[in-house]
């Protein structure tokens, strides 16, 4: 008999580095699949991940900032404990990720990775109005804007 009981020690560990960076998607499995290939050809070791989840948005949602969702979640984790092994790992899902763009919808602001890959995160017409609401109350500019808002 095997137990499969894979609790959050298991994918995320104390004590190790992490870097991160998803994507929304609603392309058809076989536009990704090249793109999956290349992750898993690349993937680094355990407990480095890749999360898929189907998410299927609600038809509607309240007027929120949270507004960009897609039918597919996917997220990539490179987790090691070594500082020195940084350069190994630290683009690793965004690049991976960047690999799959075209047939991105956006990201979530989760496990995204803005620093490295700057995407949409926000319905554009939320996100027009969230910078005008930042025009009229921080005109010097003093709170940094998101980057990839534009």
């Amino acid at each position: 008999m095997i137990d499969l009981v894979v609790g959050s020690d298991d994918f995320y560990p104390s004590g190790y580095r992490y870097a991160a960076d998803n994507m929304w998607t609603s392309a058809p499995v076989d536009d990704l699949l090249d793109g999956y290939r290349r992750i898993a050809e690349t993937l680094p070791a355990s407990p480095t991940h890749m999360m898929w989840m189907n998410w299927r948005p609600p038809l509607e949602r309240p007027d929120m900032a949270f507004s960009l969702e897609d039918d597919v979640y996917i997220a990539l984790y490179s987790v090691w404990q070594d500082e020195a092994d940084d350069p190994q790992f630290v683009d690793w899902p965004s690049n991976r990720m960047r690999e799959l763009e075209g047939v991105a919808s956006g990201i979530q602001l989760a496990d995204e990775n803005l620093a490295r890959r700057p995407m949409p995160f926000m319905a554009p017409d939320n996100l027009r109005r969230l910078e005008e609401l930042r025009a009229r109350f921080d005109p010097d500019g003093r709170f940094h804007g998101w980057p990839g808002a534009s």
